[in-house]
């Protein structure tokens, strides 16, 4: 039997924050994130650049709520320039014209 080399996935989902601006009960993944941190911006670039590298097409950014963070639109920003595609699971809640 012959193995072949794994290949990275091609699509990826990554918890970018625990925090969230809603306290839902029913909420499985408040619990176990309240108390993580954030990891920097900076962290979040160079992880998209190896994932890049990596062979990963298309990045799900996810939490708590992606758009606590201040920095979202940054990291957006570093997976486009990575020429990778995103998908944003969001409750939607913090959505403006603006944003």
């Amino acid at each position: 039997m012959v193995l072949k080399p794994l290949k990275s996935p091609e699509s990826i989902t990554v918890a970018i924050t625990g925090r969230c601006n809603l306290s839902c009960k029913y909420c499985f993944y408040a619990d176990e994130m309240v108390a993580l941190q954030d990891l920097p911006t900076k962290s979040w670039l160079d992880f998209f650049s190896e994932a890049k590298e990596a062979g990963v097409m298309k990045i799900t950014l996810s939490g708590g709520e992606v758009f606590v963070r201040k920095d979202i639109f940054e990291l957006i920003h570093g997976i486009v320039e990575n020429k990778m595609r995103f998908n944003i699971l969001t409750n939607g809640t913090l959505i403006t014209e603006r944003a």
